[in-house]
């Protein structure tokens, strides 16, 4: 059901984009969040904003929206957060039902992390109206 509220086709992985203009306006205004967030940072001191679970969820929903799966360690990566801090964060993520684990099916040292089906739409909620603004 989620896939297709961005114009993804049902299975897993996202094979064909339905209405790209609309997955990519999405990607593009979470895109525009994370950057607005990493500009913020070279006139304040990042910790003064510091929101870790936020930066996962825009990192997964962006992710999302281009097609992309991210690995539990790539997370922290994409989210410029420290891996204790990232671990820490995904479970109280995935305690409030926000996201998931998957286990990669080509590398059983891999886990995936996705937004759930009440964190997709959360976010999609969201990014929605953010981009109604813009």
């Amino acid at each position: 059901m989620r896939h297709e509220l961005i114009g993804y086709a049902s299975a897993p992985a996202p094979a064909k984009l339905a209405d790209p203009f609309r997955s990519s306006r999405y990607a593009r205004t979470c895109r525009e969040l994370i950057d607005a967030r990493a500009r913020r940072n070279m006139f304040f001191r990042a910790s003064l904003f510091s929101e870790p679970a936020w930066d996962i969820l825009l990192e997964l929903f962006c992710a999302d929206c281009e097609g992309r799966k991210l690995s539990v360690s790539s997370v922290g990566l994409a989210a410029d957060i420290a891996m204790t801090t990232a671990l820490r964060w995904i479970d109280t993520l995935e305690r409030d039902g926000l996201v998931q684990r998957q286990d990669d099916p080509l590398d059983g040292r891999r886990t995936f992390l996705v937004l759930s089906e009440k964190g997709f739409e959360a976010m999609l909620a969201y990014v929605d109206a953010e981009a109604s603004t813009s």
